[in-house]
């Protein structure tokens, strides 16, 4: 009996956190592409853990720029 309820199991698990990822995965547009950044602002960047980007980090000329020690993007 546990032999065939840990593949069934494994499975479930595996499907649920495929499942999971792909639910949060930004929409492409008509030609598959995705938008990493729109050149204005950093409201769909976090710090990696969640958190907003640091201060230091600003955009000039369409293009993210480092000013000061701000941690990661």
């Amino acid at each position: 009996m546990t032999r065939t309820r840990f593949p069934f199991l494994l499975s479930l698990l595996l499907g649920c956190t495929l499942g999971l990822l792909a639910a949060d995965a930004p929409a492409a547009d008509a030609d598959g592409w995705i938008t990493l950044f729109d050149g204005k602002d950093l409201s769909a960047w976090d710090n990696g853990v969640g958190g907003a980007p640091g201060a230091g980090w600003v955009i000039e000329d369409g293009a993210v720029t480092r000013k000061e020690r701000a941690g990661y993007l």
